[in-house]
């Protein structure tokens, strides 16, 4: 009986196949062996243990036994683990079955890839199994583009880099140029010395000529698969490969110290000399973008992903072509698949891209364009108006559950669920537009602390909240989204290894999406970007831990003498150099001398208040000394100005009416320089203007008062509410102050107001100069409603920002000081209401 159980069991394995349920692998016991297992190029056939990055390669095991075992073709990570058959693991590799003549019958398993990165793969069939490592050379970039010398009259001598990115060696120089007025490019063979002599050129024409040079490389092992691309233009320039590491090497990478200096030596040309030199051709396939049934769902024609790194969706059912999406995979500093870059979703990808955020989870969706400028319409909107209604997107339902609209972005709070069962998982995602950017492709905005603190803000979200991905879009999913991830990275490398290397960052983005960081303006403005964080350095700290911060390391109580806060007020008075004379010309004109309190203190052009009403026909009837600054919640929320001369009551209200400002903040007292310029009965007029005082409460610090202003030249009615304190204190450093209390009391009051009255006028704050308390105002309100939507305090940027406009806004330590003060005081009150 045992015997002939033996023989029924081996029977049952030699002849039935008994599957393995773990690996799915046929199970047989008997003499089948591995007898090869290669890697091959697609075109030659020829077996190799080393490739070029991007080539076509098959992947090949050959069994025998009798009978013909079943073998599978495995994938393990550089730790052994099993990642499972390159007919089930989805990478950036692509693999793909091999079609054809017993390329997948049993005794032969194959697939076709295009490989990236090293790998080590296993051939398997139970019985035996089989290894191999395969090594992915990666063609090298010269760190530094070959250099050119005269040494005689008509001859040129171009030498080869010395410095390169990749592993692969260069056997080989291909010099192209064109001498001065020719139209043809003449091409050397392949030069395998260190340079070459070009002769036969007119005297003195080395700069005059076109010239080319290109540090063609070849690899021992595989296939050249770069091919050269003309440029004309009167630098030289150099061949541009794939890169390797960009961490750790290259003379792209500045340390933090340095970052000043290097901006100053490189300069505009060279860093413009930088970016033409980045990769622009496509480098790898993009087969699945170009099929038919997906060419309506690509914006534009020349931006599409590679299929080695698009985003895959999972497929509809009855629909296999349903997985595609204009997006691809970019790493990030140091996570892989940190990204999704995605190209603003249109009418007919709508449901795509809701598909995508279900599938792939994101904790957040940047979007750095508007829904449509006066050029085009980059973007659709893929969420619901209002709170009130929901979106369906296929089976997806989404919902607006909260909005707050800023002066340079919004931020939305989305519920995604399925939209037919209530019990399905509820997805929450912060949705945050970036609105700062110009209504053109090509352009950049003027300046990036903005976008800079909406980086920041992001960066001090609880951890669980930043695992990958993040998804990031534009219109084209290359531009400004190229930006925020370059910024993104490069403010986590700073961090990370005092150090940035931002070229070979974008090349590295570009290997993954084509074209990212398309313009040279965004290009410059990453650089600047980069330069404005390493000097400001970091300053904000969670709204939650700002108590703390402020008690054990701001140093508001103690000895000024290396207080912190001190430092950043050092820091801010060597960032904001006062605008050039050619700037500040209208206020400097011989009619408006009298208008300005301080000669020294007066509006920049591009952002001082005009006067619309005519007062007179007199030149420079429409000037006023104040300014237009951007709160934290609206462009142009402020009018900061100096408190009205004698001479210019009239103008002030003509300010008021003319820019439909309700609501004014009065930080100084009345006297002989600073009058009253309101009735001290009833009402009183004004040229023009006509005000009357309708109400009065009087607190022991602040005195609220509410005007009728009547416009007497166009009939228009504004009703203005003025806040008055009435409390200061100069023990400063010879400028006004008051105490935190009664700025915070102010400050309440205001907000308050403002809220219950919706106005849509910008707040109009004055002090004596116009910069001093008026500074410090407006850097309490920005703060302080940052902090209540981003849970962010940063008083350092608030600042900066005002700063913009108007230089001298909160000019002294004690001011500054007190910016700190109020803020703390508002905190530790809520703490208190709260528990």
């Amino acid at each position: 009986l045992i015997q002939i159980k033996h023989k029924a069991l081996e029977y049952l394995h030699t002849y039935f196949c008994i599957t393995d349920i773990v690996t799915g692998l046929c199970s047989h016991h008997g003499n089948g062996s591995i007898t090869s297992f290669r890697v091959t190029l697609a075109g030659s056939g020829q077996a190799v243990n080393e490739v070029n990055a991007g080539v076509d390669a098959h992947i090949v095991c050959d069994v025998t036994g009798d009978p013909l075992p079943q073998v599978d073709i495995f994938k393990y990570s550089a730790e052994g683990q099993n990642l499972g058959s390159l007919g089930t693991v989805s990478d950036a590799n692509g693999y793909q079955v091999l079609s054809g003549a017993n390329a997948t019958q049993p005794g032969r398993k194959a697939y076709r890839f295009a490989p990236v990165m090293n790998g080590t793969f296993r051939c398997e069939n139970h019985v035996d199994e089989r290894s191999l490592q395969l090594v992915v050379r990666h063609q090298p970039v010269p760190l530094d583009p070959p250099t050119v010398e005269q040494q005689k009259p008509g001859e040129l001598t171009v030498y080869r880099s010395t410095a390169y990115h990749g592993d692969g060696p260069v056997v080989a120089m291909v010099v192209q140029f064109q001498p001065s007025g020719g139209n043809t490019w003449n091409s050397t063979g392949e030069v395998t010395g260190n340079s070459y002599v070009i002769s036969g050129l007119t005297a003195g024409n080395r700069k005059e000529a076109n010239l080319f040079a290109l540090a063609t490389s070849k690899l021992e092992r595989g296939e050249l698969t770069s091919i050269p691309k003309e440029i004309t233009g009167q630098r030289l320039a150099y061949l541009r490969l794939h890169t390797g590491e960009w961490k750790k090497t290259g003379s792209y990478r500045v340390e933090r110290e340095d970052i000043d200096k290097y901006m100053e030596t490189t300069g505009f040309d060279g860093l413009i000399w930088q970016f033409e030199g980045l990769p622009d051709e496509l480098k790898y396939k993009c087969i699945v973008a170009r099929r038919e049934v997906n060419k309506a769902k690509n914006r534009y024609k020349n931006i599409v992903p590679y299929d080695y790194s698009r985003v895959e969706l999972e497929p509809l059912p009855g629909k296999p072509d349903s997985d595609y999406i204009n997006a691809s995979w970019v790493n990030g500093y140091s996570k892989p698949k940190a990204f999704i870059a995605a190209q603003g979703p249109s009418a007919e990808t709508v449901e795509d891209f809701w598909r995508m955020i279900w599938q792939y989870g994101p904790k957040y969706i940047i979007m750095m364009a508007d829904q449509a400028d006066k050029y085009r319409v980059p973007c659709q909107q893929y969420w619901p108006d209002n709170e009130t209604t929901s979106l369906r997107s296929g089976d997806l339902l989404v919902t607006l559950t909260k909005k707050e609209v800023m002066a340079d972005y919004t931020f939305r709070t989305f519920i995604v669920q399925k939209a037919d069962d209530e019990a399905s998982l509820k997805h929450q995602i912060t949705h945050m537009q970036y609105t700062g950017w110009p209504q053109h492709r090509g352009g950049a905005p003027a300046h990036s602390n903005p976008l800079l603190n909406l980086i920041r803000t992001i960066k001090l979200s609880d951890p669980e909240d930043l695992v990958p991905p993040m998804v990031v879009h534009c219109g084209s999913g290359v531009d400004q989204t190229g930006v925020f991830i370059a910024l993104y990275a490069m403010l986590d490398m700073l961090e990370e290894e005092a150090a940035v290397n931002i070229r070979e960052f974008v090349v590295q983005m570009r290997d993954y999406r084509c074209l990212m960081v398309q313009g040279v303006d965004h290009y410059l403005y990453i650089y600047g970007s980069v330069l404005e964080a390493r000097r400001c350095g970091k300053t904000v700290v969670r709204t939650d831990q700002f108590l703390a911060h402020a008690e054990s390391n701001l140093g508001l109580n103690g000895s000024k003498r290396g207080a912190h806060y001190c430092k950043e007020f050092e820091k801010l008075q060597t960032l904001c150099p006062n605008p050039p004379p050619e700037r500040t010309m209208t206020g400097a004109l011989p009619v408006n001398e009298s208008k300005n309190r301080f000669h020294n203190l007066l509006p920049d052009d591009k952002w001082r208040v005009t006067l619309t009403t005519p007062l007179s026909d007199k030149e420079g009837n429409d000037y006023i000394n104040a300014i237009y600054l951007d709160s934290y919640r609206r462009q142009n929320g402020y009018i900061v100005t100096q408190a009205p001369l004698a001479n210019t009551v009239t103008d002030f209200w003509c300010m008021i009416s003319d820019t439909n400002s309700n609501i004014i903040v009065m930080l100084n007292t009345v006297g002989e320089s600073c009058p009253r310029y309101w009735p001290a009965l009833a009402s009183a007029t004004y040229g023009p203007f006509n005000v009357k005082v309708t109400n009065t409460q009087i607190t022991p610090h602040v005195t609220e008062r509410e005007f009728q202003l009547t416009n007497t030249f166009n009939q228009k009615k504004t009703t203005v509410r003025q806040f008055q304190l009435t409390k200061f204190t100069d023990d400063g450093d010879s400028a006004p102050l008051t105490a935190p209390e009664h700025l915070l009391q102010l400050w309440t009051e205001v907000n308050t107001w403002y809220r219950r009255s919706k106005t849509d006028g910008p707040i109009t704050v004055h002090c004596e100069s116009g910069a001093g308390l008026s500074g410090v105002f407006c850097t309490v309100d920005m703060t302080l409603d940052r902090s209540e939507v981003e849970q962010a305090v940063d008083v350092f940027q608030a600042v900066r920002m005002l700063r913009h406009h108007r230089p001298e806004m909160v000019c002294t330590e004690d001011q500054y000081k007190l910016c700190y003060q109020v803020v703390q005081k508002h905190l530790q009150t809520t703490a208190t209401t709260s528990s």
